[in-house]
């Protein structure tokens, strides 16, 4: 069994700012990684970044457009971005032969949906799940052109997506022609990308648990047969129910629901975190921490797995406690530094997604001014 092509391991984010130089170089990306990784989601960033770059070389500003039909017209000021799942196609759905007997005439016909329009960005996702369609998808990426007389049109930038093989979704292993025409680079993304992507839309709980338990951001494995995994896909889709109000340690599905978006270490770790609180006094410890110096060292220095847990609990705790009272920050934040400053850092952008009149609070200005180099 032949290796997979050497990769370049990248995060989510990190991909945009490649594009700004491949794309000016007419050199096609593809995007390999595990399940849930925001590959698709990239793409759409890129677009972005192309559209900014070909409306700065046509002196003016471009909107992406994304139309699934292939009779839109569109305006002047619109880069079109065209994302073909090529699980469903077949090399005909491309190229087609024609021979006209009588005027003894072949012919090759490349079907409409290809751009026929200048200014696109065209993503042919889950490629590797159709290797029929390698040859047909190297002449694309390496020549902009297809069957005879077919040619990409001005500022036509290509890129595609796809598993790994190893991955158990279906995917092959890329031919090498294919490789040798396009950049490869393997999205692995990290929970501080995600969080720092995602700052301001995180449920304090998520924000949290991936502060202490990074390695969660991906739990996918090839040898998992038909079990739910975490991934920043479905991480995201679990914090969109929290931010819609989705109770999981309450509902009586709760656990199964959770289990099912985004498996079960995530989902254990998670009950974990919410249920550690109970286990100390917090107000007591609030109230009165030189009398609780011990029991403060101790939550410091313990960074086992129930250590952990505990810590993100108690921060998922006392964030809610400011959601009405910005004033209370103030006393918590004190005692969080006396955990640690990345224990304070992460309550302080919790309080801040609760309520954001802790920005005015007098102990905020001196934590941010001491603080700035955390990526929270």
């Amino acid at each position: 069994m032949r290796k997979e092509p050497e990769v370049t391991q990248v995060e989510p984010q990190d991909i945009p700012a490649i594009v700004r130089e491949t794309y000016p170089a007419g050199i096609s990306l593809a995007l390999v990684g595990s399940p849930g990784t925001a590959k698709s989601a990239t793409i759409r960033l890129c677009a972005e970044v192309v559209a900014e770059i070909t409306g700065d070389n046509l002196g003016f500003p471009m909107t992406v457009v994304e139309k699934k039909t292939s009779d839109y017209i569109r305006k002047k000021d619109e880069y079109g971005l065209k994302m073909y799942n090529t699980t469903y196609f077949e090399p005909e759905d491309f190229v087609f032969p024609s021979v006209d007997a009588e005027a003894k005439k072949y012919e090759r016909f490349v079907i409409d949906h290809l751009p026929r329009r200048p200014n696109s960005l065209v993503s042919f996702e889950e490629i590797a799940k159709k290797p029929d369609l390698f040859k047909i998808m190297a002449q694309l990426m390496n020549e902009g052109r297809l069957g005879l007389d077919y040619f990409y049109p001005e500022n036509t930038y290509t890129m595609c997506t796809s598993n790994l093989s190893t991955d158990g979704a279906g995917a092959f292993d890329f031919h090498t022609d294919l490789i040798n025409r396009m950049m490869i680079l393997e999205v692995m993304p990290t929970a501080r990308g995600f969080c720092m992507n995602h700052k301001d839309e995180l449920h304090d709980s998520i924000m949290g648990l991936l502060k202490w338990f990074p390695e969660l951001i991906l739990t996918f494995s090839s040898n998992a047969k038909k079990k739910a995994f975490a991934s920043p896909r479905s991480i995201w889709n679990l914090n969109k129910m929290l931010l819609n109000g989705t109770d999981f340690m309450k509902h009586q599905d709760g656990q199964r629901m959770m289990s099912g978006l985004v498996g079960e270490k995530f989902t254990q770790e998670y009950r974990a975190m919410i249920r550690a609180v109970s286990t100390i006094d917090l107000d007591a410890i609030l109230s009165d921490p030189d009398s609780h110096r011990d029991e403060i060292q101790r939550l410091k220095n313990d960074r086992s797995n129930n250590g952990k847990a505990l810590i993100c609990s108690i921060l998922c705790h006392l964030a809610k406690r400011v959601r009405k009272n910005a004033s209370a920050y103030n006393n918590i934040v004190k005692f969080m530094e006396m955990i640690d400053d990345e224990a304070a850092v992460t309550f302080t952008h919790m309080a801040l997604k609760v309520n954001k009149d802790v920005e005015k609070q007098p102990e905020f200005g001196r934590h941010y001014a001491r603080n700035q180099g955390f990526y929270f």
